[in-house]
C-alpha cells in the first residue's frame, strides 16, 4: 500500500485530483488483501467454488469500485444506494452457505437486508470520518481495529480470517507511516470502498462460519464508530500526536473487550473442556 500511495503522491498536489479521490489507497488495500489471500491459499480459480475463494476476487472488484469513486462518491444519491447494493452483493457471496442451507424463507431477507444496511452505514461512516480527518489518525485507528480483530478471529477458531485481517492491518500500517510524514495523506476517495465491505464480510463470517461470539462481532463492528468521539473539541484541540493516540484508544477499547470475550467464551472454554484448537 505504501508504494501505491507514493506513486499517487504527485497527483495529490493538484486540487482537481484531490476533489476526485485517490486511486492509490484503493489499489494498495486491494493488493494487500489479495496478496495475503494468495500467500495463504494460492490464487483461486474462477468461478470460485467456495466462499473463501470469493474473497480475493471480491477484493479485485472492490479495488476497481474504489478507483472509480471519483465519479460516484461525491453524489450522495448515487453513493448511498451503491454502497447498499455492493455490501449486499459481497455478503451474499461470502455467506452463500448460510443462504442456501441454514436460513429459510423470509429469514434470508431479514438477515441480508439488515447486514447489508449495517455494512453500508459502516462504509459511509468511515468515509465521512476520512474526509474530516486526514493524516495519521484514521490509519492508526483502523490498524488498531484490524490488529485486534485478527487476534479475535484467530481465537475464534479461524486462523485464515485472522491472517486476512492481519493483511489489512499491514496495509494500514503503511498508510500510517505516510500519514505521520504528511498530514495530507487521506484514506478518503477509494481505500475505504475496499476495506468496509471486506471487513464487514470477515466479521459476519467470523460469527456464522467460525466461533466468534455474537457480542464480540457486534463490538468489532461498532469499534470504529468510536472515532466520532475523537471529533469532540477537547480532543480536536489537543496536540496532534495526543489526539491521534486518543482516537486510536477509543477504537481499541471496544475491540479489546471483543478480544477478551472471545478468549474467555471460546478459547479458554475450549481449553477447559479439553478441546485443542
Amino acid at each position: 500500500m505504501g508504494v501505491t500511495l507514493l506513486l499517487s503522491w504527485g497527483a495529490w498536489f493538484r486540487r482537481s485530483q484531490f476533489s476526485k479521490g485517490h486511486w492509490g489507497g484503493a489499489v494498495g488495500l486491494a493488493g494487500a488483501y489479495v496478496s495475503a489471500h494468495v500467500l495463504l491459499k494460492s490464487w483461486p480459480a474462477f468461478p470460485p467454488a467456495r466462499a473463501d475463494d470469493w474473497q480475493a476476487w471480491l477484493a479485485v472488484a472492490l479495488g476497481i469500485i474504489g478507483c472509480t469513486q471519483r465519479w460516484w462518491g461525491l453524489k450522495w444519491f448515487i453513493a448511498i444506494p451503491l454502497r447498499i447494493v455492493v455490501s449486499g452483493g459481497v455478503l451474499a457471496l461470502l455467506l452463500q452457505s448460510q443462504i442456501e442451507f441454514r436460513w429459510e424463507g423470509t429469514e434470508v431477507w431479514y438477515w441480508m437486508s439488515g447486514l447489508s444496511a449495517a455494512a453500508a452505514v459502516f462504509w459511509h461512516s468511515l468515509e465521512s470520518l476520512a474526509q474530516r480527518r486526514p493524516g495519521a489518525s484514521h490509519p492508526l485507528g483502523l490498524w488498531t481495529l484490524c490488529a485486534l480483530s485478527a487476534a479475535s478471529f484467530s481465537l475464534a477458531g479461524s486462523a485464515f480470517f485472522g491472517q486476512l485481517a492481519g493483511g489489512l492491518a499491514g496495509a494500514f500500517g503503511a498508510a500510517l507511516v505516510l500519514g505521520w510524514w504528511s498530514s495530507g495523506v487521506t484514506l478518503s476517495g477509494g481505500a475505504l470502498s475496499v476495506f468496509a465491505p471486506l471487513y464487514c464480510g470477515l466479521v459476519a463470517r467470523g460469527y456464522f462460519h467460525a466461533e466468534l461470539p455474537a457480542f464480540s462481532a457486534v463490538l468489532l463492528y461498532l469499534a470504529p464508530f468510536a472515532l466520532w468521539w475523537g471529533e469532540m473539541r477537547r480532543i480536536v484541540f489537543q496536540k496532534p500526536w495526543k489526539s491521534v493516540i486518543i482516537r486510536a484508544g477509543l477504537v481499541a477499547l471496544p475491540a479489546a473487550v471483543a478480544l477478551l470475550l472471545t478468549y474467555v467464551l471460546v478459547f479458554r472454554a475450549a481449553q477447559d473442556s479439553g478441546y485443542a484448537y
